[in-house]
């Protein structure tokens, strides 16, 4: 009784209260107004004689506690089913015990479907992943993350909502968790999986039931419905987090360093950021921070209202760049180059965030194409 009390304070509380309003309520339907009565109900209870004003009163007040029990265990059971807000995504408890019916490592990606990470590949604790799909196709695209317990486990950027993997224009994005801290050298299977609306939504229901329980047990086996689009074994490595990577959609020739920054400096809120670009570059050099805890771009531009991005002279360039997220805030910082496509529609959403006054970033699927990525470091807020 006192575990459930603990675990379940609101619900004991409605039931107190309905508890008391049945006893007042009673008190007051079997007193008497003109003498003492005794009832016999599995044990012996004596009532005294009771005045009809405090009759009437026990009655009242027993019939208000009630009621209002009653209407708050129905608001409060009607609140149930509501999922509470979470940005926890469900991390698989592994085991090193493997399933007896091990799936194959990895799937063939099926015709128009790819998965930005290669078989093999070491990955942070916390990664993004993305991929391609024929935009022809109308299924959800889920996750899952399948350790060496034989599991199953979905991935989701809300997992209390339950919410799929975010698709535009043939791309699609969504985080992965892969097993805890201590998990470092261990193989996880990665599958993408193509599921219909009552497929996805069954996947919802489950991922949101356990969101609110804040336990995630995994699945023995794919939902009935759910096709593997694709999938691959990759080995987790120490980073609890990373920036995506596989974001260049174009192969542009020429070079482009970044000078002055290397892996794990620390940067104040504004910095110049300066490198080295090639003669022969085919495209714009832009740079683009990635915040770990925004999960979006930001181009960035030494004066955004009046066209001014990545200044280049003489083989060099140097752009404004802005580390807003904090001390201690992880960053990626790329540099890469831009086809005339890419270039303008950067310039374009700058101008306009600019004459908004706010800049809400990009997510990796909506990186205009045309970019091809050519030097990374990354760096902390001081």
């Amino acid at each position: 009784m006192l575990e459930y009390i603990t675990a379940h304070p609101r619900e004991a509380g409605v039931l107190l209260v309905i508890l008391s309003g049945l006893v007042l309520l009673l008190f007051g339907l079997l007193a008497s107004t003109d003498r003492a009565v005794s009832y016999q109900l599995g044990v012996k209870i004596e009532i005294d004689q009771m005045a009809a004003g405090k009759k009437r009163a026990f009655q009242a007040v027993g019939a208000s506690l009630l009621v209002a029990g009653l209407l708050m265990l129905f608001f409060l059971l009607d609140s149930a089913g509501a999922p509470e807000p979470s940005t926890a995504p469900p991390v698989p408890a592994v085991s090193d015990t493997p399933s007896p019916t091990s799936a194959p490592a990895t799937v063939a990606a099926g015709r128009g479907f790819r998965i930005g990470l290669a078989d093999g590949e070491v990955v942070a604790q916390h990664q993004l992943v993305t991929g391609s799909y024929a935009p022809a196709s109308r299924d959800d695209i889920w996750l899952f993350v399948r350790p060496s317990n034989g599991l199953y486990y979905p991935q989701s950027a809300d997992p209390c909502a339950g919410a799929p993997a975010l698709k535009a224009n043939g791309l699609w994005e969504a985080p992965a968790v892969f097993g805890e801290a201590g998990d470092a050298g261990k193989p996880f299977d990665l599958l993408a999986v193509n599921a219909d609306g009552p497929t996805s939504q069954s996947i919802t229901d489950t991922l949101s039931t356990w969101c609110r329980a804040q336990n995630y047990p995994g699945m023995e086996a794919l939902p009935s419905g759910a096709s593997v689009a694709g999938s691959v074994r990759v080995t987790r490595g120490a980073e609890v987090a990373a920036a995506p990577r596989g974001i260049s959609t174009a192969s542009l020739p020429g070079a482009v360093t970044i000078s002055g920054l290397v892996d794990g400096d620390t940067v104040p809120e504004t910095l110049v950021v300066g490198g080295t670009v090639a003669d022969d570059a085919a495209g714009s050099v832009w740079v683009l921070v990635y915040p770990y805890n925004a999960g979006r771009w930001y181009p960035q531009s030494t004066d955004a209202c009046a066209g001014t991005h990545t200044v280049s002279e003489g083989g060099a360039w140097t752009v404004t760049a802005w580390f807003g997220s904090g001390p201690g805030a992880e960053y990626a910082v790329i540099a890469v180059l831009a086809d005339v496509a890419a270039d303008a529609e950067l310039s374009a959403l700058q101008k306009h965030w600019c004459a908004a006054g706010e800049y809400p970033g990009l997510r990796t699927i909506e990186l205009p194409r045309g970019l091809e990525e050519k030097a990374r470091v990354l760096v902390r807020g001081r």
